[in-house]
């Protein structure tokens, strides 16, 4: 009976340990697919929105997104100016993700857990250029 109890322990630990650490939110991400992205670019106190429903668009910025090294640091800060990209698919599912010109972010729809960005920066200003230069009618 001590052995069951200590295995029944030990399981709930597992499970439990388990749990807290296979909640990544970073990478829940593998079947999304994009059909639009609906974004928000708030600059200077002034905001500007965007929802542009081109798929090819939206891939081509989910592919950035999704290829970014996100992890939670407990030092970040919020920034001044940032973009908000909403990606959304067919069945109506979204992806927010919120990028801060400092390189910190935020995921979905969590304002309170702030994410560093390898390079944030530089993919700041990247999904900046995407949007700016996109053309719809080249499409």
């Amino acid at each position: 009976m001590k052995n069951f109890k200590k295995i029944i322990t030990i399981l709930l630990a597992l499970c439990l340990t388990l749990c807290f650490v296979g909640c990544d939110e970073t990478t829940n991400y593998d079947n999304f697919k994009p059909t639009g992205v609906y974004i928000v670019d708030c600059i200077n106190g002034e905001i500007y929105e965007y929802d542009i429903y081109d798929a090819d668009f939206a891939e081509k910025m989910w592919k950035r997104f999704d290829g970014l090294d996100i992890y939670e640091d407990p030092d970040a800060e919020m920034g001044e100016a940032y973009l908000l990209l909403k990606f959304y698919d067919d069945d109506l599912s979204d992806v927010i993700f919120t990028i801060y010109e400092n390189g910190t972010c935020c995921l979905n729809r969590d304002y309170e857990t702030f994410y560093t960005v390898e390079l944030g920066r530089t993919a700041y200003v990247d999904f900046c250029e995407m949007y700016e230069t996109y053309d719809p009618d080249a499409v």
